[in-house]
Formats: C-alpha cells, structure tokens, sequence
C-alpha cells in the first residue's frame, strides 16, 4: 500500500502544484487508520487509502469502530491487486492440478502461509483448500517479507502472497509460481494460470485499494478528487510502474467504488465463515 501511494502521490502532486503527506498508521489490521481517516474533518484535505481488506473484510472479523457504508464517502477506485500462489521450488507441482493432487496424496501436510489471520491471503488460502477438496496448514505471519523468508528457507511449503512481495523471486528461479487469482491473467505474470482457468471459477477474487474520505464530503470535492485520479492514472510511466509491481490501475466512479463496496461485504462474511475464521 505505501509503495502504490507513493507512486500515485507523487503524480498528484505534480498535477496539484502541492506537496502530498503520506501519514502512515500500522496497526490492528488497518483499523487505526482507518479510524482516523473515518473521524476526518470532510473538506478533502485528509483522506484515506482504504484496501478491501480494511473496508470490507475486516467487519465480517471483528468489532469496528466504524461503519464502511456510513462512515466513509466513495472517491475511487485505484488498483486491483491479484493474489498469486507459489511454492518452494522442492515441491514436486508446477500447476494447480498438480498442486492439489500432491495435496490430496498428503492430506494435512502441506503448509500455507499469510501474512495474517483474517486477511484476503488467508482467506483465499483457505477457499482454495475447500474448493479442491483438500486439508492444509495456514501458518500465519507479521508481513509479506517474514513469510516469504520461511517459504525461501523451505519452512512452508506454499504462501499466498500479493504479485510485489514475490516478483523478484520468481524471477530469480527461488520460488515457483502456481496460479494467480482473478478473472484474468496477472500483467505481471502472464505466463501463470489462474485458478478460474484451473477450474475454480468461484476464485476470481482480488484485493483492491481505492481512496475514500470521510462520510459528508462535499461532492465537488470528490468529483475533483477522481478527476484527478483518473488523469494522474493515466499516465504511462505511473500506470507501468504499477503494473511492475503486479498492481493493476482500475480507476472508475465514486458510484462504482461505492456499489463494489456493498457487494463485496456480504461475499467476505461468506468467506469468513466457510474458512471457520473466528470473528474476534
């Protein structure tokens, strides 16, 4: 998330003439953030990245200081973000089939990391378990770079993990990519399939980050806001560098962030559910 935000703020800041402060807040699954961004005076000055992890998992997960749908006013949708699942390279299973059918032949004995209970990683980790038909172990860590170490090391057999936290190693031969989640190709992996094309047709899921602000934002406010985003994403050398990263620049309506929102939260208490995720 601070990489796409540096990227795109620094874009919009040649577009604004005004310098852009990225005020990042770790913490409780995005919810301290995305506190503050939900408790923000409303005149555009201070506004929130919110990932559908922050705005659309975490309700199905625990009690939140804030309402999505009434808390937060829609500017934009950014980027989709495609989950890819990779192995360590002793794994004997170079596609989906054969990765469930190693699965199927050691039921429980293969490991899955994440970079944390109840986040879009897990989640799909654990969709993916249900729809094939077979038994693994999640195994939960503090960040992408902690799980990508175990996976490197052969600790864990298979991670799901964003494209950008696992692009420099399938590049180098470390890790060996399995599938990418979503409807289509990933831009940044076009040679992987995806799981729909393996057969799960209910996995074209992605992650996305999007720009809201605060509940009664003027609308001319967020009618410049996704103006401003819609040119700045249209840029070459921005939307390129995106793409590199495996972010894929998806820049629509306030209405169309607003609609995506209230579909996918029903769709993530689904997910909960079935993966048996305790809500906290």
């Amino acid at each position: 998330m601070d990489l796409m935000t540096r990227l795109i703020s620094g874009k919009l800041s040649e577009q604004l003439g005004q310098p852009l402060l990225i005020d990042n807040r770790p913490g409780a699954g995005g919810v301290i953030g995305a506190e503050l961004g939900a408790r923000s005076k409303p005149d555009g000055y201070s506004l929130l990245i919110g990932s559908s992890s922050t705005l659309v998992i975490n309700p199905a997960l625990r009690k939140l200081p804030y309402d999505t749908l009434k808390d937060f006013a829609p500017i934009a949708l950014l980027v989709r973000l495609p989950l890819v699942i990779v192995t360590h390279p002793s794994i004997p299973a170079r596609n989906t089939r054969e990765l469930v059918a190693l699965a199927k032949r050691n039921p429980g004995k293969l490991s899955f990391g994440s970079i944390g209970v109840g986040t879009a990683n897990h989640l799909v980790g654990e969709l993916f378990a249900h729809a094939a038909g077979v038994k693994m172990v999640h195994v939960p860590f503090k960040g992408g770079s902690a799980a990508a170490v175990a996976l490197l090391a052969g600790d864990i057999e298979m991670q799901v993990s964003a494209p950008n936290t696992m692009l420099p190693f399938v590049r180098s031969g470390r890790i060996r990519p399995i599938a990418t989640t979503g409807t289509r190709r990933a831009a940044a992996l076009p040679d992987v399939e995806t799981l729909v094309e393996a057969g799960y047709g209910e996995l074209g899921i992605t992650g996305w980050y999007s720009l809201v602000g605060p509940a009664g934002l003027p609308a001319s406010i967020v009618e410049r806001w996704n103006s401003e985003l819609r040119r700045a994403l249209q840029n070459a050398d921005l939307r390129n560098a995106l793409l590199a990263e495996g972010m894929e620049p998806d820049v629509g309506s306030p209405e169309h962030l607003g609609a995506l929102m209230r579909a996918e939260l029903p769709q993530w208490a689904r997910a909960v559910e079935l993966a048996g995720v305790k809500a906290e």
